[in-house]
């Protein structure tokens, strides 16, 4: 015996089904558009990537590319991909929040496997990344070491018997947004290319008369650097020895 439907029933499950249509269209047409707003904000900030710099190698052998990851967040660095077939070294660079050009870059080719980087910001030091084919990984140069900026020698002291001659150099070093100076007392045959060197790091301003140098004989030197307390007695802050024979 067959059971009669209820038409009441069906009226009531058909609409059921049309308001849940009606809450699902409803649903995508409120949230889909903030959705796909949220997906290209995504990628436009985070992923995309925006080339800024292309440098073929003398004789078109190799070639780097500079590229832009993303777009700064308000005043934030900007994140950079130094790139070389299948490999890459990323860098931030601040740059007060303005948009990346080529001139924020500069590279140097010495032949056709290897170029000096230099990535310049507003808000940093020059950041430089030495670049080798050759190698396994092709960059070298970490974010936030110490790099050297330049220098010039404010003192020569030669041996008694001019055999071998020291050499006091101010260098100027960044690390980060910060910028300092240290002393670097090279040393070595007089005439020669100086390559050893021993390092010392102020505690405060100088001039030359902070640097007292004592040769002993041709290959041991003593360097003493002098301070004056506020009452006018000097004292040895530090002492360099160094033995040229080594």
């Amino acid at each position: 015996m067959d059971i009669e439907k209820d038409p009441n029933r069906d009226i009531e499950q058909t609409k059921k089904r049309t308001k849940w249509g009606c809450l699902s269209w409803a649903a995508i047409l409120l949230f889909g558009p903030i959705i796909i707003f949220i997906g290209i904000f995504s990628f436009e900030m985070f992923i995309k990537e925006k080339t800024l710099v292309i440098s073929h190698s003398p004789n078109d052998i190799n070639t780097i590319e500079v590229v832009e990851k993303g777009q700064p967040a308000w005043f934030g660095p900007s994140l950079v991909k130094v790139k070389y077939d299948s490999k890459h070294i990323e860098r931030s660079v601040k740059n007060d929040g303005k948009i990346l050009r080529e001139s924020n870059f500069a590279i140097q080719w010495e032949n056709d496997n290897e170029a000096t980087i230099t990535i310049y910001g507003e808000e940093q030091y020059s950041d430089v990344i030495k670049f080798n084919a050759k190698e396994s990984f092709p960059f070298q140069g970490s974010e936030g070491s110490e790099r050297e900026l330049g220098s010039f020698t404010f003192m020569t002291s030669e041996s008694p018997n001019l055999i071998n001659v020291i050499e006091l150099r101010e260098v100027s070093k960044s690390k980060d947004t910060s910028r300092y100076s240290t002393v670097q007392i090279f040393y070595g045959e007089r005439g020669s290319v100086l390559e050893k060197y021993k390092e010392h790091i102020p505690s405060d301003t100088y001039t030359t008369d902070n640097f007292r140098v004592y040769w002993k004989n041709d290959e041991q030197v003593k360097v003493a650097v002098i301070r004056e307390k506020d009452s006018g007695e000097t004292y040895i802050e530090d002492t360099i020895e160094i033995d040229l024979s080594k």
